[in-house]
């Protein structure tokens, strides 16, 4: 009938008991403190001063004693608590939710970065040995140490920049190349892959992925490479290398070597070995494909991952070098595919959450998102453009570059203020540390979007003038 709450406190901000008590319209006596004071203001309730038996026995008697006075009060405090029950309490918080994201929505302007290729990160994260794996913010973390993998995608950046012809250029591209050329262990016909920071190796040799990788950096060396003693240096590791990649099984693994390969094609390497190895592997990734969509699914496995763009990527550039149509046509589709899986409510670059790796196609996470993913996208896109010189294919670049600065689903910047980037997007915003892949991501992309933008305005002005 009536509910006594005598706390000692007045700092007693809550009290769940009487929010189920005036919610249910219960008649309450209660000391003065904080909760209670704003539950029953304006008379929807009886306070009594602070320990004070007596003055809550007085409260307790007159209800009892005048029934009509407790009704009233247990009708008005009913009628004045309706708007903290849940229901309304979550629409009251579904209208602040909608009204945020509508001024978001107002706010987040497509977003068009210029490309800036800046040299920053990557030499905070390299020594005299290589490029170091981790960081701690932006403090280079020796506990990792090294591995090939990162000076792989170093080594291939340094053939991408533009117009690098300064010492040094030329000094860090000696020191990945080096690194690399140490990975490899004869032995076993692959490439190792983590160093401690004492410059020991962990291990014989390193994953497929990391083979895949280093092959792929050795053979754009051999290609791209402004030393000509790095780029014969390249050539002999390839002959190495040729009689090992037969064997190589995961498709991202084969991906990776087909890369390379076709930078050597692309670069005059016309040898029929090469040749060979680029149709075989190539044939086999689109089978994967083609097998999957018979059954409905427009990808090559039955989930997703890491690197994704690379796959359908390696099946146009593949199908470029090998004047094979359908081959391009296929990778062409499984990329729209993708890219449309790739895209927010808002038409933001959505990469593929670590989340869902591994789960099946349909799943969609949303964090955590990773670097590498943009910079696979942006390439395949390139690969895309050179296909058919459609502009959706630039636009599409340049969409996922901007994931970088603010175009996102937090729409918070991944690019750090000096031209890096964070290590990915969470749930709570940007992982703040700044380790090797995602600063070469971001420069990665940087300079394809510099060369695809620079391409795209020139096919545009040469069609307008003729």
């Amino acid at each position: 009938d009536i509910y006594i709450t005598p706390y000692l406190n007045a700092q007693q901000i809550t009290s769940g008991t009487l929010a189920y008590a005036a919610a249910l319209g219960r008649p309450t006596v209660s000391t003065p403190y904080w909760h209670a004071e704003e539950v029953l203001a304006n008379g929807l309730g009886r306070l009594t001063p602070f320990g004070s038996s007596d003055a809550i026995a007085d409260e307790v008697i007159d209800l009892l004693t005048h029934p009509e006075q407790r009704t009233a009060l247990s009708h008005w405090l009913y009628d004045a608590m309706r708007e903290t029950i849940w229901s309304c309490f979550g629409k009251r918080m579904f209208d602040v939710f909608d009204g945020v994201m509508g001024k978001t929505e107002r706010s987040r302007r497509p977003v068009r970065p210029a490309a800036r290729v800046s040299l920053g990160g990557i030499r905070r994260m390299t020594d005299s040995c290589g490029m170091l794996q981790h960081s701690l913010f932006s403090l280079p973390d020796r506990r990792h140490g090294y591995c090939v993998d990162d000076n792989a995608r170093a080594l291939i950046l340094m053939h991408r920049l533009p117009d690098a012809t300064d010492g040094e250029h030329k000094a860090l591209t000696a020191v990945y190349a080096a690194f690399v050329a140490h990975a490899w262990n004869p032995d076993q016909g692959r490439f190792r892959n983590f160093m401690s920071y004492e410059r020991a190796w962990l291990e014989p040799r390193g994953s497929e992925d990391s083979n895949g990788r280093s092959i792929w950096a050795v053979a754009a060396t051999a290609a791209l490479a402004r030393d000509p003693a790095q780029r014969r240096w390249a050539g002999g590791m390839m002959d190495q290398i040729l009689r090992t990649v037969d064997d190589i099984q995961p498709p991202r693994a084969n991906a990776f070597v087909l890369l390379g390969l076709c930078t050597l094609l692309e670069a005059g390497w016309g040898e029929d070995r090469i040749r060979e190895v680029v149709r075989h592997k190539a044939n086999w990734l689109r089978s994967l494909y083609v097998d999957r969509k018979t059954v409905g699914a427009a990808w090559f496995e039955d989930h997703l991952s890491y690197d994704n763009a690379r796959l359908p990527e390696v099946l146009i550039r593949a199908g470029l070098a090998l004047s094979d149509r359908d081959m391009i046509l296929d990778g062409l589709e499984a990329l729209d595919w993708l890219c449309k899986r790739q895209t927010d409510s808002l038409g933001h670059f959505l990469p593929v959450a670590t989340a869902d790796f591994g789960r099946p196609l349909e799943a969609k996470s949303l964090f955590d998102q990773q670097p590498v993913e943009v910079t696979a996208t942006v390439d395949a896109c390139e690969a895309a453009w050179n296909a058919t010189g459609d502009r959706r294919w630039i636009d599409e670049a340049e969409r996922a570059y901007a994931w970088f600065f603010g175009a996102n689903i937090l729409g918070v910047n991944i690019a750090t203020g000096d031209g890096d980037s964070f290590d990915g997007l969470t749930w709570a915003g940007a992982n703040e540390n700044q380790g090797a892949e995602s600063v070469l991501a971001i420069q990665l992309s940087a300079c394809m979007v510099q060369k695809l933008t620079e391409a795209g305005g020139t096919r545009l002005k040469t069609a307008g003038d003729s």
